[in-house]
């Protein structure tokens, strides 16, 4: 992402980054900065997975894994799901990011082109 090691960022800065679809080291990051390291961090993930009823979903690495994987019908349930969540809605459909960093505001782009606002329900898939 081109941000300084060891740079402490805002948790906000930090989630925009893990969900915009070019970045993993934020998700690497989130993982192994839970309490506790990665093994409680994939638990906590088995459970929000199976918390709204996402049967055929695994998520093995908290990156762009091949390992990870999902129906189009679990992912409808996530979109559903995370509008429901303002920071995420905006997170997710935000062209850049800007992270105040030290004195000045760092500006990264999305790769990923994205709409500029959620669907008010993404239909359910059979």
């Amino acid at each position: 992402m081109g941000y300084p090691v060891c740079v402490s960022l805002p948790l906000y800065a930090v989630l925009q980054f893990a969900l915009m679809s070019s970045n993993n080291s934020a998700p690497h990051a989130l993982a192994h900065q839970y309490p506790d390291g990665f093994p409680p961090f994939h638990a906590a993930v088995r459970a929000k997975i199976a918390a709204p009823g996402l049967k055929r979903t695994t998520i093995d690495d908290p990156t762009a894994s091949p390992l990870n994987a999902s129906t189009a019908s679990d992912v409808s349930d996530m979109g559903n799901a995370a509008a429901r969540y303002p920071a995420i809605a905006r997170a997710t459909t935000d062209f850049r990011c800007l992270v105040p960093l030290f004195s000045t505001t760092l500006t990264y782009p999305c790769v990923a082109i994205r709409p500029r606002r959620l669907p008010p329900a993404w239909p359910r898939l059979p």
